[in-house]
């Protein structure tokens, strides 16, 4: 059809494209690339939602805590939401926010919260929304077991964001030993784009599980952990969306420390180590799913 069938035959202009009169079907595309990478991100979300069931079962049940101070909460303009109470409420969908409606309040904003008794642990969950807006950035975690003296136990000035187009996250934050407070004092000291306002859905504590290398040598699930030349290398034992290597010198001091994400079995993680002065190390490969392994090397 030409211009609404107002032309007589044929009519072809400076802007007028020919349709192709030999029309050859295309047959001959590998679509196994395709098929492959999509398998791929099938595989990579359900080992993402069996991290999350884990790490919800390894949780501390922080409904039996009691928050026993903090600096501001939002009574009125979140709705039912707001109150500084739900971030330990065990209910991801509710959520604290900073006051707003009334005043405003700025950073730091604290939190003191009362486990009922002396707890061990060495990774805290977080669970937030609102968007990177209202997202940490900046945090202090405190401990005490008579909430009168207090140590640093966790500090973070860039802690992470949702990814791009999301406005929840969730992950997880760890500590290099296992650290027992009764006590935690959780100080919001900047969140990411410089505003007062934040917000915060979830607190949750965990005791992850270590294991060593020497333990599970002999599983087909173990890690491998060596030294190739100037890296030292890890061969990962199963898919994970993301685990970090921290390497560590003798006298506990952390070295060298890599984030890998969207890690298959078989993965060989290499970190460098080229600044490292020869002598011997303790290697950390730890993922988001709570798996641990450790193995010391000789550089």
């Amino acid at each position: 059809m030409v211009s609404g069938g107002f032309f007589n035959g044929p009519h072809i202009g400076k802007q007028t494209v020919p349709l192709r009169s030999k029309a050859t079907p295309v047959d001959t595309i590998n679509l196994d690339v395709l098929l492959a990478r999509e398998e791929l991100a099938f595989v990579r979300e359900q080992v993402r939602l069996d991290s999350i069931k884990m790490i919800d079962k390894l949780k501390y049940d922080n409904t039996k805590w009691e928050l026993i101070s903090y600096t501001s909460e939002e009574l009125s303009g979140e709705g039912t939401n707001g109150r500084a109470a739900q971030i330990i409420d065990g209910d991801k969908n509710t959520y604290w926010h900073s006051s707003w409606k009334s005043s405003t309040a700025n950073p730091p904003h604290k939190f003191v919260i009362d486990m009922k008794e002396p707890v061990e642990l060495n990774a805290f969950a977080f669970d937030l929304s609102g968007g990177k807006e209202r997202f940490q950035k900046e945090i202090l975690i405190e401990g005490s077991l008579d909430n009168e003296k207090w140590f640093d136990i966790y500090e973070n000035k860039d802690c992470p964001t949702p990814q791009e187009g999301y406005k929840t996250g969730g992950y997880l934050l760890r500590i290099d030993s296992v650290v027992t407070a009764r006590y935690l004092r959780l100080n919001i000291k900047k969140v990411h784009t410089g505003v007062a306002y934040a917000r915060l859905n979830e607190f949750s504590v965990l005791n992850l599980p270590m294991t060593s290398i020497g333990e599970i040598a002999d599983k087909a699930e173990s890690a491998s952990i060596y030294v190739k030349g100037n890296c030292v290398c890890v061969d990962a034992p199963a898919a994970a969306e993301s685990a970090t290597v921290d390497i560590y010198s003798l006298s506990g001091k952390k070295v060298v420390t890599r984030t890998i994400t969207d890690i298959l079995a078989g993965d060989v993680i290499s970190v460098h180590s080229f600044d490292l002065v020869p002598g011997v190390y303790t290697v950390r490969y730890a993922t988001a799913d709570g798996n641990v392994y450790s193995a010391k090397v000789k550089i």
